[in-house]
């Protein structure tokens, strides 16, 4: 078995030459990926977007487990002119999930560069589940797994707790009828 520091180093090596980005953390480690970053103008404004998904993984050498939790953030935004009255317009939409997080998104914008060209300015698709398993496979490799978060724990036996709330629920209700 390897330590929490050399599972870190071979995590930063093995990255080298994919869409990866594995950095040392206090107990841990951070893996990251650019989905996309674009700027592009359409008629009236100058648009952009922002996607990066991460994994934050304490390690717990005592078990050989990476305690994980993963964060999606997304922003976009705007700023032009409004098309109505022509007046400055400047607008934003962030979304941050954190937990356990399964997703795939595939996209593409259409518009002018900062280089003056027409056409596709950003082209992306990624998978959560293709991250997880090049990490799975990585500690596995090594000696470790991936082990569930507070946050994914917490939401897991929230829902459980929902389930059998309603599993009990909606039948006495019917009965109640």
């Amino acid at each position: 078995m390897i330590t929490p520091q050399e599972l870190t180093q071979k995590l930063i090596t093995n990255a080298a030459g994919t869409p990866y980005i594995v950095t040392p953390t206090d107990g841990g480690f951070q893996m990251s990926i650019n989905i996309v970053d674009a700027k592009w103008y359409t008629l009236l404004y100058k648009n952009g977007i922002k996607k990066t998904f991460t994994i934050d993984a304490r390690l717990n050498e005592a078990k050989h487990a990476a305690v994980t939790t993963d964060t999606m953030f997304e922003l976009n935004w705007q700023a032009g002119a409004d098309v109505n009255t022509f007046t400055p317009s400047l607008g934003a939409k962030i979304n941050m999930h954190k937990g356990e997080i399964w997703s795939y998104k595939a996209g593409k914008q259409y518009g002018v560069t900062e280089s003056g060209r027409v056409g596709e300015t950003a082209s992306w698709k990624f998978s959560s589940v293709e991250a997880k398993e090049w990490l799975d496979n990585q500690l596995k490799e090594s000696g470790w797994h991936r082990a569930m978060g507070g946050t994914a724990k917490g939401a897991l036996i929230f829902a459980i707790v929902i389930l059998v709330i309603m599993a009990i629920a909606f039948p006495v209700a019917y009965l109640l009828k």
